[in-house]
């Protein structure tokens, strides 16, 4: 067996994505609705403000209000996370597992995404088996596991509230799941040779938080 390198970042539904931020590293961690308060907020509203296309008001308050929540659909619109509908109905405007993946791939290089207490995913490694491709990894805490992958982007729509559960799409998009544990390592068998596949992990733990991946491909020998 050997090791894979060279792996790309492929964005939310588009096939690459511009990481362009400010100049500081920012991440947050924790599911952001109308009325909540603490630090996350504060870096979301920080961070946001750099960009007046995006956060026109610039103000930092540490309060996720109605100006907040019309920032992050903007975000949320440009990267092609979720353009329409409400965050009870579709998550736009809120804070959920895919925008924070969003956020901190753009702002601070980060590739996992946290929910509240959402298990840690770490130590990600793939590797050619015959005809087809194991992926592991590690998380924090107990959880269970999900690799989708697809020959096409991967679609990722947003959590409508917290505990609830994001949805993948693409051109026939596959799973393979895990069972509750903190090491994980799954074989995606029957792969087409020669050929760019997007895949993306998710853990959730034992309460229904989620953690998640950055889209990423490999491409098979």
């Amino acid at each position: 067996m050997k090791k894979v390198l060279g792996l790309s970042t492929a964005a939310l539904g588009l096939s690459a994505l511009m990481l362009a931020g400010p100049a500081f590293a920012a991440t947050i961690s924790t599911q952001m609705d109308i009325g909540d308060t603490g630090s996350d907020v504060t870096t979301l509203q920080q961070t946001l403000a750099t960009d007046a296309s995006l956060y026109p008001q610039g103000l930092v308050t540490g309060y996720f209000g109605s100006l907040s929540s019309a920032a992050v659909q903007r975000f949320q619109a440009r990267h092609s996370i979720v353009s329409s509908g409400t965050a009870a109905t579709t998550g736009y405007g809120r804070v959920g597992p895919s925008t924070i993946a969003t956020f901190n791939a753009v702002y601070g290089g980060g590739t996992t995404s946290y929910g509240d207490t959402a298990p840690t995913i770490s130590n990600v490694s793939l590797t050619t088996v015959n005809g087809g491709m194991n992926v592991s990894w590690a998380t924090d805490q107990q959880s269970t596991g999900i690799v989708y992958y697809s020959t096409s982007p991967l679609v990722v729509a947003e959590a409508t509230g917290p505990g609830q559960q994001i949805s993948v799409s693409g051109n026939n998009v596959q799973t393979v799941t895990a069972p509750l544990g903190t090491a994980k390592s799954l074989t995606l068998n029957n792969l087409s040779g020669n050929t760019t596949y997007y895949y993306m992990i998710q853990s959730v733990d034992t309460s229904g938080k989620i953690s998640l991946t950055w889209p990423s491909t490999f491409v098979t020998n």
